[in-house]
């Protein structure tokens, strides 16, 4: 009966998560930059040792800038290469909180657990924009 459902879901379930990636995913990434974006695209354009990154001595320890480096090697210069390691980074950390979830709770648990990661969450790197008002300045 169990394997029975789950056969019937996981198909279903697929499509809702590849339409949520569609919906809210895809369409932000050729935004221009957001806060931490602009650090990665000016460590990937003048690399580690400009001048002005002398106050800032472990960002050469990080691994992370290689991947941004290497997409836009291969893709060129643009908001949507500088996106895409991130957004593979994303889909294997889906993978794993799936299998995390499956196998430490239950396996239902998985698609449970993969669905929480598209709740909304407030982004240091992009506050959230002020509601506008109806009042006239003064």
């Amino acid at each position: 009966m169990q394997s029975e459902r789950a056969r019937y879901y996981t198909p279903l379930l697929a499509c809702l998560l590849v339409a949520c990636i569609v919906r809210l995913w895809l369409p932000l990434l050729p935004e221009s930059y957001w806060l931490d974006e602009t650090v990665t695209a000016f460590m990937v354009r003048y690399g580690i040792h400009h001048s002005s990154l002398a106050v800032a001595p472990k960002l050469d320890l990080s691994l992370y800038y290689w991947l941004p480096r290497a997409s836009q090697a291969l893709f060129g210069s643009s908001e949507v290469s500088l996106r895409l390691p991130s957004l593979l980074v994303t889909f294997i950390s889906l993978f794993l909180t799936a299998r995390l979830a499956a196998r430490l709770i239950r396996p239902e648990a998985a698609w449970f657990a993969v669905f929480l990661c598209f709740l909304p969450m407030n982004s240091p790197a992009r506050p959230p924009t002020p509601a506008p008002t109806d009042s006239a300045p003064a």
